[in-house]
């Protein structure tokens, strides 16, 4: 188990109550994340309906995202990177987003994107050294 997973686990259960057993089963928010890692849209989407007052929340809409991040419009993006920014949840979906604009060849958009990263990732800083010579990008434009 990753430590995301743990924690989320955790915190899952303190707001859940003490005491209280939890599983996907019997709680809303682990069930949306079980529906996630499933990639079963339509439960998370229906457990989502029950959750926008959840503390949690930002983690079921990032999932949300993160589904559908191969259709995914700019402005819902970054609807959500400045409702979550300076936020770890912010950041994932910034790391999602950074991937699916190399994905898209969008050099431009992602050596913008790239510096607002606050955690290190390895494979996104070599994908932003390519990004700088690929045509399109700040190497390949001649600046």
């Amino acid at each position: 188990m990753q430590i995301r997973d743990l924690c989320c686990a955790v915190l899952a259960a303190a707001f859940a109550g003490a005491g209280a057993a939890v599983s996907a089963a019997t709680d809303p928010f682990l069930d949306a994340r079980a529906a996630f890692q499933q990639g079963d849209a339509a439960r998370l989407d229906a457990r989502a309906a029950e959750l926008k007052d959840h503390p949690l929340w930002p983690y079921v809409r990032h999932w949300q995202l993160r589904m559908r991040i191969d259709v995914l419009d700019d402005a819902t993006v970054r609807t959500f990177l400045d409702e979550h920014d300076g936020t770890l949840i912010g950041d994932r979906m910034r790391a999602d987003w950074l991937r699916q604009l190399a994905k898209r060849q969008r050099w431009q958009d992602y050596l913008a994107e790239y510096p607002k990263l606050t955690t290190e990732d390895t494979e996104l800083g070599c994908v932003s050294l390519r990004a700088r010579i690929a045509p399109g990008g700040a190497a390949g434009r001649g600046s």
